[in-house]
């Protein structure tokens, strides 16, 4: 059976398998749950691609040890998050201040 355990506002705050004196118990079918699940596998991801990175940037592995399905989204996610970043940045920068 699945447990949730929720903050004083009442968001899930994580999952378990176990019941415990905070924990209720759930369903996978629970839109709620779904959502708690779908967030944390995108957190997940961000933590796997950092990983990744730091691996290349210590010369442990090469990007291209990956599969290449593998390095195109990596490559794609990259790609996407520095335009996303850039749409962040000021366009105009003096040697003062940033305008």
């Amino acid at each position: 059976m699945l447990y949730v355990q929720r903050d004083e506002n009442g968001n899930i705050t994580g999952l378990t398998l176990t019941p415990g004196e905070t924990a209720e118990a759930a369903s996978l079918s629970d839109p709620e749950v779904r959502k708690f699940l779908t967030q944390s596998d995108t957190d997940l991801i961000r933590v796997l691609e950092d990983v990744i990175d730091v691996l290349v940037d210590k010369n442990l592995m090469s990007v291209t040890d990956l599969p290449e399905s593998a390095q195109l989204k990596l490559l794609y996610r990259k790609n996407t998050r520095s335009l996303l970043d850039s749409d962040n940045k000021p366009m105009l920068i003096d040697d003062e201040n940033i305008l």
